[in-house]
């Protein structure tokens, strides 16, 4: 059932054997998933329904490091969570990215993909996908389309399933609506996480309504499910009892921010405009879709990151003066969106989804056509990074919390896996006699980190890193944070690494395998 915060009793407690804090990907998932399981649940969303310029101010924040979004442009407080803002990809990580590479500092996951692969499955019946089947070369067959031949031995082909961004929260608000073990509390924000006097376990959540009320919960277990940002903020921010702030004994917390670099740059100039059509790569509303990836071989022998490439026809029609034109308008208008999160919500309703993403892929409109020019967008994985972090910085929210600061940064790695991508890209295509690789003359194919504002995806991760070492990470391959007996950290916080593709699977997938860990251990105890 839904309970607005105003309902709730001034001092009260609320008792639940589950809170989860936190009504997005990975807050509905755990939700859905501990419905079965007869516990009292206790969902805390910060925001209601829809979207509210109040509410959304409690995730405003500051810059300190490398030009950045705007700290709310990419997060959303209201039920849905990123969910809202999410445009509907869909990759399970690769295998190299659960792995240590010896040339990627702090890399590796304490699980292997092969055993999370039953939750990616999972994952896809959360979402209303259809079986999680990424064989390229069934999805050729089934849908009488090819990939672009090339080698396969510096870029593969590899799949995205596209869900329908709403269903998650949609499916979930019925669900949730009527399952009487379910309490999911609107416009409910936790201040303050308290524990013990040892600091070895939580003994309740301090929670307020901006105006209102105040009120605590308590339960057996928690589970911080509010982003890549928020997570972080809420543990050091309740250092009431411990100067660092919660499961930051080794000055971990907030460290290790990552993102994916996107930007739209440079084009293919085809020899033949029929050599890429039919093609898995640019199909508006398809279930499937391809992009270029790095090969595994590649990744090793050159010793840079995982990255990848979407490609789209460019229109027949436009001159390259007009092209120019337009993708100027086109970076305009992605700056814009960044800098109000509610531009971000109506390009989606009112330009559609395919149509927003080709803009933002920098004139690639999404349709195929007798197109002699490729656009191109690329996404590249970064580096696991310590210097890269958020902090709290002296200003206070509505509710005295204090405002984050994001440092992010970037390291020589990241550059070099951009260049040495793109370089790898132009001679795949100029061996396999395919096309060539241009820049227009106004693009400056050397400038690191790429415009406009580094293009980056609002992917937050790394913040509370998963790792079996206390000493290397904040929580542990259960996402419970090692110092604490009963506090876990759901969403991508907990990603070690963050891989070429989307995050949004990979996060309901650990929520899933989560929610399996928690039936266990309340089966153990009982």
């Amino acid at each position: 059932m839904f309970i607005e915060a105003s309902e709730i009793s001034r001092g009260a407690t609320i008792h639940a054997d589950v809170c989860v804090v936190g009504a997005g990907p990975a807050g509905l998932t755990l939700a859905r998933e501990l419905t079965s399981s007869s516990r009292e649940i206790c969902v805390l969303e910060s925001g209601g329904f829809e979207p509210e310029l109040e509410t959304q101010a409690i995730a405003q924040g500051g810059n300190v490091g490398l030009p950045y979004y705007p700290v709310d442009a990419n997060r959303q407080r209201a039920f849905g969570g990123t969910l809202r803002l999410w445009a509907g990809w869909c990759r399970p990580l690769d295998e190299i990215d659960f792995e240590q590479r010896s040339w990627v500092p702090n890399s590796g996951w304490p699980m292997t993909r092969a055993s999370l692969w039953p939750y990616y499955e999972r994952a896809h019946e959360v979402l209303g996908l259809g079986p999680c089947d990424y064989d390229v070369s069934r999805w050729e067959k089934s849908l009488n389309v090819a990939r672009i031949p090339l080698p396969e031995t510096g870029l593969v082909t590899n799949l995205y399933h596209m869900a329908e961004p709403s269903y998650l929260a949609r499916t979930s608000r019925d669900l949730l609506q009527t399952d009487a073990n379910v309490r999911v509390l609107l416009h409910a924000t936790v201040v303050e996480i308290e524990v013990d006097d040892s600091a070895r376990s939580v003994t309740r959540l301090r929670v307020c309504r901006l105006g209102g009320n105040r009120f605590w919960v308590q339960a057996r277990e928690y589970v911080l499910a509010a982003g890549g940002i928020e997570n972080a903020r809420l543990l050091l921010a309740s250092n009431r009892q411990v100067g660092n702030g919660l499961g930051n004994e080794n000055d971990l917390v907030g460290r290790y921010f990552m993102e994916h670099v996107h930007f739209p740059l440079g084009r293919i100039h085809l020899s033949n405009a029929e050599s890429v059509a039919p093609s898995l790569y640019f199909r508006p509303g398809a279930q499937v879709i391809a992009r270029l990836f790095l090969s595994r071989k590649i990744q090793e022998r050159q010793g840079i990151l995982n990255y990848n490439v979407m490609i789209n026809p460019m229109h027949s029609g436009l001159g390259p003066r007009l092209a120019r034109r337009l993708k100027r308008v086109a970076l305009r208008l992605d700056s814009a969106a960044v800098r109000n999160p509610f531009m971000a919500y109506l390009t989606r309703r009112f330009l559609g989804r395919a149509a927003a993403a080709a803009y933002r892929s920098g004139l690639g409109l999404g349709a195929p056509c007798a197109s002699r020019f490729l656009s191109l967008s690329h996404t590249l994985e970064q580096a696991p990074n310590p210097a890269s972090r958020i902090t709290l910085g002296d200003e206070r929210d509505a509710l005295g919390i204090r405002r984050v600061q994001v440092d992010w940064e970037t390291t020589p790695l990241d550059e070099r896996t951009a260049s040495r991508a793109r370089a790898i890209l132009g001679e795949e295509f100029a061996h396999a006699g395919i096309g060539v690789l241009e820049y227009d003359p106004e693009e400056d194919e050397t400038a690191w980190p790429p415009p406009p504002l580094q293009g980056l995806r609002g992917h937050h991760m790394g913040t509370t890193r998963m790792h079996d070492d206390p000493r290397k990470g904040v929580v542990d391959a259960n996402c419970r944070v090692h110092s604490l007996s009963n506090l876990y950290v759901a969403g991508s916080s907990v990603f070690p690494t963050s891989g070429a593709g989307t995050p949004t699977v990979t996060i309901v997938a650990l929520a899933a395998k989560l929610a399996d860990h928690l039936k266990r251990t309340r089966h153990e105890s009982a």
